[in-house]
């Protein structure tokens, strides 16, 4: 820690403006450090240096006490290598069929490969015979008669017996199980017997061998070879049965008070007693009977076996205690069975081993211990009590402290501290024994099939036998089960999280506290003993002496140190004791070890020990209470590692013991544990339990734990490896998860979000449940990670995920552009709106991930990297279907606004088909993906104004300005491919002179169809013709369309960002608007104050905006607000570098609205649309090529065929005409859904719409020749005929005459050629102001002119010239 007052005043000021390394984010797992270390000493007491005492009576203790821990820890040892002992006889392969030679080759090479793992084998032998001998010596010497006059303190070595027990127990139950060790040495003794004679000391192998053969495979004993023989050498001891019961009611004692910290020291005391009671029990009247002896507790074993029967062994290997006391020789199996458990287990039992009936518990338990931690022990808290302690004051007040109230401030911490280890250690208690219940109770079949098993005949050899790990892990955990585990390995972690992250301030308290505490007993508590011990000279004063020289600190002053010492051991007698010095130190493990011994030596609770006489009861409970409550003072002292002790749940993945017992080389990680707790956290719909999915860090916390073990512990790298790959897997499995179920989810929030509020309130309420919201999910805690600890590594979930995220997003994207490929532009609608939902989707994301821009991810999947063209797949697209598809295939009505499908299909589009969406990503998620479909099944089928809207937002302006180009493009090919029809048309019109009036209209349609219906035989010139028309017509209708919908969207962005672009209006009014402040009226006229009309949205001319300077505007007034105010030199450089790269920014997007927005005066079509057509005509020449006259006689002589209208006109008949002619299904190519044999006649304006007429009145009105179509058009004829021929029947009504007779087919052309007229006026309307500057002209009044009829009018030449002149003239006007 660095001192402030060390640091320079420059650099602690710099210091301060340093950002913080920690990441803001949640922390959901425990600090896992590179390099562990402790700030106390071992608890350990054989790891100390200072072990010894030499020159006192207690050295022979602490020598055997020494060893026994010795004889622990090497025990752990071997129990670890027979844990992880793998067959290698098993990777031998076996040769057949070879030399002599070879084989004896083969044979010295197995001998030297099991030669190692024998020599094991061969330690492990020594090692239980020789701890067999200890065990059997210390309890003979705890049972000797003489034991008492010694100073050994008894429960010391019953406590380190008990420990052997255990261990030798494991080593039993391990060697007996592994059956893997009896398979290599008997390939390892047959080869010996192959070679011996070619090896030398084969006399000591032999010996070896032997040795190992009654070892591993004795006949005298089926199993537990090694207790049984333990318990035989007990046996001969004399006494040693009080010794046992000592264990015996040690080992009760301990369970029933709770004096364990981690699970191993609670498991070890469980282990141990089933194996006393199997020891102490012996046959004979008149032997020991341990179901029958008054000094036996039979029923607090009873108790504690019957309430707790299985408990694990080692990982995944349990141990049934009560199938131990069926070993004892008086066991009646069939008395006893109920009273100790044997039977089927009582339903309170099966509870205990149930999580779920302690997950309430817990979750209390982790709730008010949080709330208790964080008031108690937070940074505020700690940092005031060290200070405090450091000063010798009391934090609130300057204050000297008294021992007793740094042990009341100290003693809270000490209190929290204690009591959050021993919740940590009863959480993993009941994880543990719920792991330990399923291995001993595999699922049943039935149990299986109803979790997902199917059983699988052709499963052979091993896959068969790792079904039966299917059952103890897989199968055997329900998903509430699951749920449960995964919460509470939450808690654990959580919790430890709390205590190792407040571990560097905690600890010194606890040292204060744990000094303090011995300093107050030694020289307060036991003032009045060595008071009383003095004045009568007793013995005990001495040894009073050495336990005060042995812990008290006292100033020893410089070369005086007797002096020193003597005034301090001479202030010890008195009866208030003497004032020491607090220190941040805590004791020693030798110094507490010795102290605990010694004070024990004078009162070991049971009415035994030195001095008794000296003392009397309530020193007595001095002591006791004393030796009791020291009793976690050296897992204290050590902190850090009992936390890691007690939330270690690393057994939960190990399974050695299956894999020996199936022959499996490794299980697949779907049977795994930890990737079954992961999964269920992130894959999991229906959490009974709701764990929150930052649980799923704490459950990949378990691959920390179980490496740890095998790299610290079992220290075998191939199982570390092991780990690792399976880490490998599971991690990706979960980011995958992770990533896609975030990704759903958000996704749905978004589609539920967008859709429509009415549309949703109806179905949620026809439903009757919230079917269309959706809940939020705590994503951001898990996601957010960069520094995950997984295996040694640092992990950046929050960069994994987005990686993720990404890769989904662009996969959406595509699979959404596909779909928009392979349909028309109908899903155009469709298309936008997934699309939104899929921005929407990446804008909640970037909140908790850091994804890449939605612009690069689209244009990637859009293959737009041209950053001059727009070339985009969305954009080609939308060029392909307006021109293959929309403009030929399409029949457009002008009243409403929308393409329709044509029944018979002109042009083949080439699309594929509509490709399967891919599940879980496409459309709009997987909650109101049904709602949308059902909504977007309303915009199927046609092409509207809303599909335009959709068009122009999704091409944006500059995309639209390529697909007008296109249209213009393809309008001048669609010329070039008419003019060779038209130029046909022209020169085979036969002559055709406008009948009279009075004929009639059935004789003047009967005169008309007997020239024209010779053209019906050739119906793929008139499809071509009339194909040409509307494809020209339905792009001027389109382009219509887009220029409205562009103006409208340009019109309200404009308004929407005026008041942050500083544009304003002076004058509002309350009916229109806005108010001209110059004029003082409101601007309603049309005419002269113009204005755009949007959607409801009235916008003003464009000099009633005042625009101000943009540095005035509102967004800069914001920024220089943010400039004069910041504070800090870097903060105002960085605002003003933003303030002058958005000031430039402004002023163009000011521009760019101010002229999108009023560039146009009215929606409607633009005039260098027309311009293009009618350069595009001049282009290709079809005026020049037609031939077309503009002179006086085109207009007296209406029987001329050599002009436009004359062509158009005789089209236009021939449209309305009804006709047969397409009949032929070989030669059609109809739409899906229409039946030729249902319908097989379709009428031209069906067919080719209003395109028709629109791209005929476009060519007239560019050619000038509108006048003239007016005037001479043949329907138009006949419609004037129908006119006067309806007065001749009112006039004939009138006169009592027969009105004239009706022909049913020339009434049905006349409806349609009025159908068609009406077409004409409305475009012609649309038209009347779109021609440029010749709008002056217009304007201008003509001249007005009388004609003269000739004298003959069969010859114009006999005119007079002057009239001629005058006719040649001003022809251009009669034209038009």
């Amino acid at each position: 820690m660095i001192e402030k007052a060390l640091l320079v005043p420059e650099v602690e000021q710099l210091l301060s403006h340093l950002p913080s390394l920690d990441d803001d984010v949640p922390k959901v797992q425990l600090n896992t450090a590179a390099l562990d270390f402790e700030t106390g000493a071992p608890a350990q007491f054989s790891l100390s240096h200072d072990k010894r005492m030499p020159g006192t009576t207690y050295d022979t203790d602490l020598k055997i006490y020494q060893d026994a821990e010795l004889f622990v820890e090497h025990g752990f040892h071997f129990c670890n290598m027979l844990y992880a002992f793998r067959s290698i006889s098993r990777a031998i392969p076996t040769i057949k069929d070879i030399s002599a030679e070879a084989k004896s080759t083969i044979n010295h090479r197995t001998y030297e490969i099991l030669g190692p793992e024998m020599r094991k084998l061969i330690d492990l032998r020594a090692f239980c015979s020789n701890t067999s001998t200890f065990f059997c010596e210390v309890l003979e010497r705890l049972a000797s008669p003489d034991a008492m006059s010694t100073s050994m303190v008894r429960e010391e070595f019953c406590d380190v017996l008990i420990q052997l027990t255990d261990v030798l127990q494991k080593i039993d139950n391990l060697k007996d199980m592994k059956a893997c060790l009896k398979n290599d040495f008997s390939l390892y003794k047959r080869c010996f017997t192959l070679i011996r004679t070619e090896l030398q000391a084969s006399d000591i192998v032999q010996e070896e061998v032997q040795q190992l053969q009654m070892f591993l495979a004795n006949p005298g004993y089926s199993s537990h070879i090694i207790m049984s023989q333990l318990r035989e050498r007990v046996k001969q001891i004399t006494n040693h049965e009080d010794v046992l019961l000592e264990m015996i009611l040690l080992c009760c004692s301990k369970i029933e008070k709770g004096m364990h910290v981690s699970c191993s020291d609670k498991y070890c005391l469980h282990r141990a007693l089933p194996y006393l009671v199997y020891f102490i029990d012996s046959e004979g009247k008149k032997a020991f009977n341990a179901f029958r002896a008054r000094k036996m507790p039979l029923l607090r074993v009873q108790k504690i076996i019957k309430n707790l029967p299985v408990v694990p062994e080692v990982a995944d290997m349990t141990i049934n205690l009560a199938t131990i006391i069926s070993m004892c020789p008086n066991y009646n199996a069939d008395k006893m069975a109920a009273s100790w458990g044997t039977g089927k287990p009582l339903p309170v039992i099966v509870d205990h081993y149930n999580l779920t009936t302690h997950w309430k518990k817990i979750r209390e338990q982790h709730t008010v211990y949080a709330t208790k931690f964080s008031r108690v022990a937070n940074d505020d808290s700690l940092d005031q009590t060290l200070r405090g302690l450091n000063s010798g004051t009391s934090s609130k007040k300057q204050v000297t402290l008294t021992p007793n109230e740094i042990l009341h401030e100290t003693g809270k911490i000490y209190k929290l501290a204690k009591e959050g280890l021993h919740l940590m250690k009863s959480w993993t208690c009941y994880i543990l024994e719920m792991s330990a219940w399923k291995f001993q109770h595999p699922a049943d079949d039935a149990t299986m099939k109803k979790r997902g098993w199917e059983p699988n005949t052709e499963l052979t050899g091993n896959q068969q036998q790792a079904v039966f790990f299917e059952k103890v892990v897989r199968y055997n955990y329900s998903k509430e089960e699951l749920s449960v585990l995964v919460d509470c390995i939450s808690m654990i972690k959580s919790l430890a999280f709390l205590l190792k992250e407040k571990e560097h301030k905690l600890a010194p308290i606890l040292r204060v506290y744990m000094q303090t505490y011995i300093q107050n007993f030694v020289n307060s508590d036991l003032a009045p003993l060595v008071k009383k011990s003095d004045s009568k000279g007793r013995p005990i004063l001495s040894f009073l002496h050495n336990i005060q020289g042995l812990v008290e600190d006292y100033v020893v002053s410089s070369g005086s140190s007797s002096k020193s010492f003597k005034k301090a051991m001479k202030e010890s007698k008195n009866a208030d004791g003497r004032k020491f010095t607090t220190r941040l130190v805590g004791p020693g493990s030798t110094q507490l070890h010795l102290l605990r011994v010694m004070l024990r030596s004078m009162n070991d609770g049971a009415g035994r020990g030195h001095y008794l006489k000296d003392i009397d009861k309530s020193t007595m409970k001095l002591l006791s209470a004393f030796h009791e409550h020291t009793y976690f003072f050296p897992h204290l002292t050590v902190l850090g590692s009992t936390i890691g002790a007690c939330s270690n749940l690393g057994d939960l993945w190990y399974r050695e013991l299956y894999i020996q017992m199936t022959n499996c080389t490794q299980f697949p990680i779907e049977m795994s544990l930890p990737f079954l707790l992961s999964e269920s956290v992130v894959s999991s719909t229906e959490n009974i339990r709701v764990p929150v999915l930052e649980n799923v860090v704490s459950a990949l916390d378990v691959y920390n734990d179980a490496a740890t073990y095998a790299i610290q512990v079992l220290q075998l790298q191939h199982l570390y490896d092991e780990i690792e790959a399976e880490v490998n897997l599971v991690f990706d499995q979960m980011m995958f998860l992770i990533g896609e179920q975030m990704y759903d989810h958000f996704k749905n929030a978004a589609s539920s979000s967008l859709l429509n509020g009415t549309y949703k309130d109806a179905i949620e309420k026809v439903k009757g449940y919230k079917q269309l919201t959706v809940q939020e999910k705590r994503f951001a805690p898990p996601a957010t990670q960069r520094h995950v600890l997984l295996l040694g590594r640092s992990i950046d979930l929050n960069y994994l995920i987005s990686t993720h995220v990404n890769h989904k997003l662009a996969k959406d994207i595509e699979a959404i552009l596909k779909r928009f490929e392979s349909g028309d532009l109908s899903v155009v609608i469709e298309t936008e709106k997934m699309l939104e939902v899929v921005k929407m989707t990446h804008h909640r994301l970037s909140k908790v991930l850091e994804l890449d821009s939605y612009d690069i991810i689209f244009n990637s999947s859009n293959a737009d990297v041209n950053a001059k063209h727009m070339s985009g797949r969305l954009l080609r697209h939308l060029k392909t279907t307006i021109l293959e598809d929309l403009a030929g295939n399409y029949s457009y009505n002008v009243y409403t606004q929308r393409f329709v499908h044509s029944p018979i299909i002109f042009k083949q589009t080439g699309r594929e088909k509509d490709p399967k969406p891919p599940p879980g990503i496409f459309g709009f998620g997987t909650v109101c993906g049904r709602a949308w479909d059902f909504l977007q099944r309303l915009s199927r089928g046609f092409v509207g104004r809303a599909h335009i809207d959709a068009l122009v937002r999704l091409a944006g302006e500059a995309g639209v300005v390529a697909i007008i180009e296109s249209c213009m493009t393809h309008i001048e090919e669609k010329m070039r491919d008419m003019m060779p029809y038209l130029k046909q048309l022209k020169e085979g019109l036969p002559p055709i002179t406008l009948p009279k009036v009075v004929y009639g209209t059935v004789a003047c349609f009967g005169a008309f169809e007997t020239r024209l219906k010779q053209y019906f035989s050739y119906m793929d010139f008139l499809d071509e013709s009339f194909q040409g028309f509307r494809e020209m017509g339905n792009i001027v209708g389109l382009v219509t369309l887009l220029e409205a919908s562009l103006a409208t969207q340009q019109a309200n962005n404009y308004v929407n960002a005026a008041s942050f672009l500083g544009v304003k209006c002076n004058v509002k009014s309350e009916y229109s608007g806005f108010v001209d402040s110059a004029r003082g009226r409101t601007q309603s006229g049309v005419g002269e104050d113009r204005r755009i009309v949007v959607k409801g949205i009235q916008m003003p001319r464009k000099e009633n905006f005042v625009c101000s300077e943009p540095r005035l505007s509102p967004l800069h007034n914001c920024m220089e607000n943010f400039v004069t105010e910041s504070a800090g030199a870097v903060e105002r450089i960085r605002a003003t570098k933003v303030r002058d790269d958005i000031v430039p920014m402004l002023e163009k997007t000011h521009l760019s609205y101010e002229h999108l927005s009023f560039s146009q005066s009215e929606v409607k079509i633009g005039d260098g649309i027309l311009q293009r057509i009618e350069k595009a005509v001049d282009k290709v020449g079809i005026k020049e090529a037609l031939e077309f006259d503009s002179g006086v006689d085109s207009i007296v002589c209406n029987d001329r065929n050599d002009e436009f209208y004359r062509i158009f006109s005789v089209l236009n008949f021939l449209l309305c005409m009804e006709h047969k002619g397409r009949v032929d299904e070989d030669q059609m190519i109809l739409r899906d859904g229409i039946n030729l044999a249902d319908d097989t006649t379709f009428s031209d304006p069906h067919v080719f719409g209003h395109g028709f007429a629109i791209g005929g009145v476009v060519c007239l009105h560019l050619f000038k020749q509108s006048f003239k179509f007016k005037l001479l058009d043949l329907t138009y004829h006949m419609l004037n005929v129908e006119d006067a021929e309806k007065i001749r029947n009112v006039k004939n009504m009138v006169e009592g005459k027969a009105a004239l007779p009706k022909d049913p087919v020339v009434e049905k052309f006349l409806a349609e050629a009025r159908a068609q007229s009406e077409i004409h006026e409305y475009v012609w309307g649309l038209l009347e102001g779109c021609r440029g500057k010749e709008k002056k002209e217009d304007n201008e009044e003509r001249a007005t002119y009388t004609f003269f009829p000739p004298n003959d009018d069969r010859n114009i030449s006999a005119m007079p010239s002057n009239m001629r002149r005058l006719l040649h003239k001003n022809s251009s006007s009669i034209n038009e």
